[in-house]
């Protein structure tokens, strides 16, 4: 991609996420976070709406996977140069999320499932 050839990009979120737990916590209570938090979790608010409606057994780790995935999907749009690299072909934008607990790496798909 671009001038330094980049042929993959990776969103990667991770497990037991104190940040997307602040999200979560303050989405449920409707509390009122110090700093420059209110923006952070304005940024996750889509993920853990999408992820709430579905009704999942683990909400951190479905608000999680969400993150991910729309960071992935925004990439493409909200850059015209990575755009053109996706449409060209020339590279490629993955999610994925690494467990902290096991050191392992899992792909997601794109929609729903894992690799």
């Amino acid at each position: 991609m671009g001038v330094l050839g980049i042929p993959l990009i990776m969103v990667l979120g991770h497990t037991n996420c104190g940040a997307i737990n602040a999200a979560i916590e303050a989405e449920l209570s409707e509390a009122q976070l110090p700093g420059h938090l209110p923006e952070l979790v304005k940024s996750i608010a889509p993920a853990v709406t999408a992820a709430k409606r579905r009704d999942p057994t683990d909400l951190l780790q479905a608000v999680t996977e969400d993150n991910v995935r729309w960071a992935v999907a925004r990439l493409s749009t909200e850059s015209e140069i990575i755009d053109g690299a996706l449409d060209a072909g020339h590279v490629n934008v993955v999610g994925a999320i690494y467990d902290i607990a096991s050191g392992k790496v899992r792909v997601l798909d794109a929609k729903n499932g894992d690799r």
